[in-house]
């Protein structure tokens, strides 16, 4: 996902990156997950996110 937003003149621009399970999967392929485990922890969300969560 990449956005931007503008107000008054100054301008953002924020990249995210997500990984979605694909359809009947459980967890992520063997070797994402052990790309997961060498990230820093502060890399991951405190909570997880919610489906039609807004905010």
């Amino acid at each position: 996902m990449d956005y931007g937003v503008g107000l008054t003149g100054i301008f953002t621009d924020q990249q995210k990156q997500i990984y979605m399970l694909r359809p009947g999967a459980s967890e992520p392929r063997a070797g994402l997950q052990v790309l997961f485990a060498a990230l820093p922890a502060s890399v991951f969300p405190a909570e997880p996110l919610e489906h039609g969560f807004e905010g």
